[in-house]
């Protein structure tokens, strides 16, 4: 667990995970406590309430988000990057063998 800090004033507790699978990929996950996050953003009932507009305040977390991957791409050059709530590898796995059977 640590702290991530959004901008001059803002902070939030986060975390990550370190997963090596059996098939030789290894999966980083970064997440952000729901309960903490509405502390610093209008979360409203996020992801239950439909209603709510999360593209308001999920725009600023997706791009640091993004700019971790960057990187840790830099120093550990990896084939894809997810971003999103509750991503899971093994659906992910799955989805991007799928769609990548379709190409080929």
């Amino acid at each position: 667990m640590g702290l991530q800090t959004y901008q001059i004033i803002k902070s939030n507790a986060c975390g990550f995970i370190l997963t090596n699978y059996d098939d030789g990929n290894l999966w980083i996950t970064i997440y952000l406590p729901l309960g903490s996050l509405c502390k610093i953003y209008p979360i409203g009932g996020y992801p239950f309430v439909e209603n709510d507009n999360p593209e308001l305040w999920m725009k600023v977390l997706n791009d640091w988000l993004k700019e971790i991957a960057f990187d840790i791409y830099e120093f550990c050059p990896f084939t894809i990057a997810i971003i999103g709530f509750e991503s899971d590898y093994l659906e992910t796995k799955e989805l991007f063998l799928i769609h990548l059977m379709q190409i080929v």
